[in-house]
């Protein structure tokens, strides 16, 4: 990996770790509307500038098969 490299994944990771709300002229919020079909999905993408260069990030929380909810009921109080 190269020194520019790690400094584009170091930068995406301080977006996760301190919020990306900290970084308002760094942040670009895309929306895609997969999102609105999707909406039961965990996803998300972050995407730097460093000059000319960029670097996208994507993050996915796997849940596995969606189920039922006549199968997996929610606890009293969700």
């Amino acid at each position: 990996m190269t020194a520019s490299r790690r400094s584009l994944n170091h930068s995406a990771l301080r977006f996760v770790d301190e919020g990306f709300l900290n970084y308002p002229k760094e942040a670009l919020t895309i929306v895609s509307a997969v999102a609105y079909l999707d909406n039961f999905r965990n996803c998300a993408a972050a995407v730097t500038f460093q000059g000319l260069n960029a670097s996208v990030v994507r993050y996915r929380m796997d849940e596995g098969e969606p189920k039922s909810l006549d199968i997996v009921k929610p606890g009293i109080g969700r």
